[in-house]
């Protein structure tokens, strides 16, 4: 989410009410359902960082 400006976004929304990219919102929301998902797993998949467990982020013309 880091790497997705998440945070940034976020911050900005907060502080001039500019509302977070549609892209990104989508984005945050596949990351927590991802979290939510592997965390009910026992035991956690030893590879639960690999890019399969996660969904990725494209850099979009949305993210003014």
């Amino acid at each position: 989410m880091r790497q997705a400006g998440i945070e940034r976004y976020e911050s900005r929304q907060r502080v001039t009410g500019h509302a977070i990219p549609p892209s990104l919102k989508f984005f945050k929301l596949q990351i927590e359902f991802a979290v939510q998902a592997l965390s009910q797993l026992s035991p956690l998949p030893a590879d639960y960082m690999s890019d399969r467990y996660w969904p990725l982020h494209e850099n979009r013309a949305d993210l003014g």
